[in-house]
């Protein structure tokens, strides 16, 4: 649903299916998600304005995959968003309905076993990402940077507020370069091992202390839109 009015409605005959839909939207407008028990999905559009042209794909174990495109013409223009004249929103995968699965658990881990990201292929620098906080349960925007093409290594402040990237190929190995980090914005400490934290409740979103050896392979780092990426 966006703007109390519903868009899209999923069958479950018809499963496989993608279904589409475009409407206005104006900065903070929410797109929400229902499941068939009522539990309800909820994603904010930041401070994107204009049309929102949007994608659900729902699969025959019922698991749902959405996004967005955001343009300023009521038609969707894919060639201005391979030129990154448009953005776009990956929302959080989810289950619409959970009768006979058993969705798998996925609290505190990475964003490949999320769906956020898919190895392989290249997140582009103008999708937004909104995850869903495991503890909460509210949503929330990032961006992400693949780390590897880029040659930087990222570290998380213990607040969750602030992310920083270091030049890879200079610094040597991660705990070397966390020796040398001056403190973050608000004076927490940068560390290789910090999660990276829900901005609502700060519970752990990507918790590599948990799950150390989902570090190395979770490639992009990421950060909020409201706070500067830092550099060192």
């Amino acid at each position: 649903m966006a703007h109390r009015s519903e868009v899209l409605t999923v069958d479950e005959k018809d499963l496989p299916i993608e279904l589409t839909a475009s409407f206005p939207i104006q900065p903070n407008s929410e797109i929400e998600f229902l499941e068939e028990s009522g539990r309800s999905h909820v994603h904010s559009v930041g401070n994107q304005s204009g049309f929102c042209h949007l994608s659900l794909r729902v699969y025959p174990n019922f698991a749902a995959q959405a996004d967005c495109v955001i343009t300023k013409s009521p038609t969707f223009d894919a060639a201005a968003f391979g030129q990154g004249d448009a953005a776009g929103i990956r929302f959080q995968p989810f289950f619409i309905k959970k009768k006979g699965v058993k969705p798998p658990d996925l609290r505190g881990k990475g964003l490949f076993a999320r769906g956020l990201h898919y190895g392989g292929l290249v997140t582009p620098s103008n999708v937004l990402l909104s995850g869903e906080c495991d503890d909460c349960e509210k949503s929330f925007l990032f961006s992400s940077f693949h780390a590897g093409f880029s040659e930087v290594q990222y570290f998380y402040s213990s607040s969750g507020l602030y992310t920083v990237i270091v030049n890879g190929v200079e610094a040597g190995k991660p705990e070397d370069i966390e020796r040398k980090l001056p403190s973050a914005p608000d004076m927490t400490k940068y560390s290789y091992l910090n999660p990276f934290r829900c901005p609502h409740c700060k519970a752990a979103y990507i918790d590599f202390e948990k799950y150390p050896e989902i570090r190395a392979g979770e490639y992009y780092g990421n950060h909020f839109p409201e706070t500067k990426l830092q550099r060192f």
